[in-house]
């Protein structure tokens, strides 16, 4: 039977890792214990844990006076996240598409359909939550503890729009449907083509390269 305990440290951790990657705070902003205990009805003790274990992911970090800080992530940053994860996630495709569980396949498809009516409602929180769901769900697909590991690790704030462009939201929908019927085809070639194309590090960006004049 599940200590309590350690579900609701689950719980508070998986809440707060949530809150940062879809970015409710921003960079540099302080984190406050008691406000973190309020805002998600926990007690201190899985909250202090949770951030010890965000500390070690690199999402957050602590000065020595003992304050914790959002950690800030550079332009450059967010290119070497999606060079890692292009390379990561090529490899899970494939794995996913010829020897996925047939149980994380259907789950890929509905998470489409998710983000469609999410997107078709104006919900863009709702969407860019599915828009997660899906790459982790696909690298779940791939059966490797390891990859999902690893993609939990370099999967950083730095993925959600300053702004909401809806053709480019169309065009990662359509992306993300076109990735998922590859995999339940077991077409190992196309779906990786086709994530290769979706997580292409160059062009990612450009908006915040042309707004910084990079």
């Amino acid at each position: 039977m599940p200590n309590p305990d350690d579900t609701q440290q689950l719980q508070v951790y998986d809440a707060l890792r949530a809150l940062i990657l879809g970015n409710e705070f921003e960079p540099e902003e302080r984190i406050s214990e008691r406000a973190l205990c309020e805002r998600l009805g926990a007690t201190r003790g899985p909250v202090r844990e949770s951030l010890i274990r965000l500390e070690g992911e690199g999402l957050i970090r602590k000065t020595p006076a003992h304050a914790y800080y959002v950690e800030h992530f550079t332009l450059q940053d967010k290119h070497d996240v999606y060079a890692v994860r292009l390379a990561l996630e090529r490899l899970a495709v494939r794995k996913a598409a010829l020897a996925g569980a047939l149980e994380d396949k259907i789950a890929l498809a509905v998470i489409c359909e998710e983000e469609r009516q999410a997107f078709a409602s104006g919900d863009e929180p709702a969407r860019f939550h599915c828009d997660q769901l899906f790459h982790q769900r696909l690298v779940r697909a791939s059966g490797s503890r390891i990859l999902k590991r690893i993609f939990e690790m370099v999967t950083l704030p730095v993925l959600a729009a300053k702004t909401v462009v809806r053709e480019k939201t169309e065009r990662t929908m359509t992306q993300h449907e076109a990735i998922c019927a590859a995999v339940r085809a077991g077409d190992a070639d196309e779906a990786e083509r086709l994530i290769g194309i979706h997580l292409e590090p160059g062009t990612r960006f450009q908006d915040e390269e042309d707004d910084t004049g990079r």
